[in-house]
């Protein structure tokens, strides 16, 4: 209400006149598809670590935590490279990275190493880098400088909403893939299944009540595991869709500044 009541003013919060730069709307675009699988590949990465990999609370902290330190790293070598290489390149290479990185998630099995996630998270680190800081300087060409703070509002809306959606889309996908996973391994928990046999008689010679709390237990962890890589797979797939993206944005003029605001 307040937005249209500022628009029936002629007030409007923003100067809209920025959604004539077609440059600034595929931007806007880039950043909220990005976005929006990010989270979604991201945002229950913790939780995944501490459900199926059994990992202390501070341990998987530890383990995420390689992906900022890179990017810290990363983020002025991308910088400079821009002066030299196409910006749009970079961003091109920046998307395949971090959707080669998912597909890494979705090869996870449940005696992964650590080594193994710490890599990927500086993959990810890596490629998250090379889009963002490209498209902090391609989103300001042909913006007049009384109009950077429209932009920038804009700009970093289209980020935050993207974050809310990818992250309400990601537990959907996990929750979904659960359930599809729990009764899909669950029809195969049979007496007459060759495999449960098989594995029945791994366990000894336990009681049937406890064969099946067992079963249902390993069913359930593994579920669990399975859901998170089918959602890193997915996303990791969506991001393959808007590849091309990068190629319909304008190349800035070389040494051009980079707006970090």
């Amino acid at each position: 209400m307040f937005f249209i009541w500022r628009g029936f003013l002629g007030k409007s919060v923003i100067n809209l006149s920025i959604f004539r730069n077609t440059n600034f709307v595929l931007c806007c675009l880039s950043m909220f598809l990005f976005m929006l699988l990010v989270n979604g590949s991201l945002a229950y990465f913790p939780t995944m670590l501490q459900q199926s990999f059994n990992y202390p609370v501070d341990t998987a902290g530890l383990i995420s935590a390689p992906r900022g330190l890179v990017a810290f790293i990363a983020a002025p070598i991308v910088a400079k490279l821009m002066n030299k290489v196409d910006p749009r390149k970079i961003l091109f290479v920046g998307l395949c990275i971090f959707s080669g990185s998912s597909f890494f998630l979705s090869s996870y099995a449940p005696a992964v190493s650590p080594m193994y996630i710490i890599i990927t998270m500086l993959i990810q680190g890596v490629g998250m880098m090379a889009f963002f800081i490209p498209l902090m300087q391609i989103v300001f060409i042909d913006v007049p400088k009384e109009l950077h703070g429209d932009v920038s509002g804009v700009f970093n809306f289209f980020r935050n909403f993207a974050s809310s959606i990818g992250t309400s889309l990601s537990a959907t996908i996990i929750s979904h893939q659960l359930q599809v996973t729990y009764h899909d391994m669950g029809a195969h928990i049979s007496p007459y299944s060759r495999g449960f046999m098989w594995w029945s008689q791994q366990l000894g010679n336990p009681p049937e009540v406890t064969k099946g709390a067992i079963a249902q237990a390993q069913i359930m962890a593994q579920g669990s595991l399975v859901s998170y890589i089918d959602s890193f797979m997915i996303f990791g797939s969506m991001m393959l869709v808007f590849l091309w993206l990068p190629f319909l944005l304008k190349r800035p003029t070389r040494g051009a500044p980079i707006h970090l605001e």
